[in-house]
């Protein structure tokens, strides 16, 4: 399958780097330049055990790589996975700003009709970082 993980955190990073180790065509979106250009070069920018062997073979592989928002091109994957920060807002309630920019951006490429959109809570059974393939 061809994929995009939106966010390149802790959660982003090891999903899109455990989708691409098992083929998929993965991409990932950030908005952190310095994440993008580690990325791309092969390196990891957090201690994760394993996650520097996955992600230099997996961009070496040629099934991962990442891109800003504003950069994507015009191939539609098969599906995009929303890995972005809900930090707790001073009402005690998530705050959704992230995942609702990501959103947005999605909304812009005039995507969401052609394409299925997971988030990590509605895709935790399928997520690789379950240790379970998405089929």
């Amino acid at each position: 399958m061809n994929l995009e993980v939106w966010g390149l955190g802790r959660t982003g990073l090891v999903c899109a780097a455990s989708l691409a180790q098992q083929g998929h065509q993965v991409v990932g979106v950030d908005i952190d330049p310095e994440k993008i250009a580690r990325l791309n070069a092969g390196e990891t920018y957090f201690l994760e055990p394993g996650l520097s062997a996955r992600v230099a073979a997996a961009v070496a592989s040629g099934h991962l790589s990442a891109v800003a928002p504003d950069t994507l091109g015009e191939a539609m994957p098969d599906a995009s996975i929303l890995c972005l920060s809900t930090p707790p807002a001073n009402s005690g309630e998530l705050d959704t700003r992230f995942i609702l920019a990501a959103a947005l951006s999605l909304a812009q490429h005039n995507v969401f009709a052609r394409r299925r959109v997971f988030t990590p809570s509605s895709c935790a059974a399928r997520c690789p970082c379950t240790s379970q393939a998405i089929d």
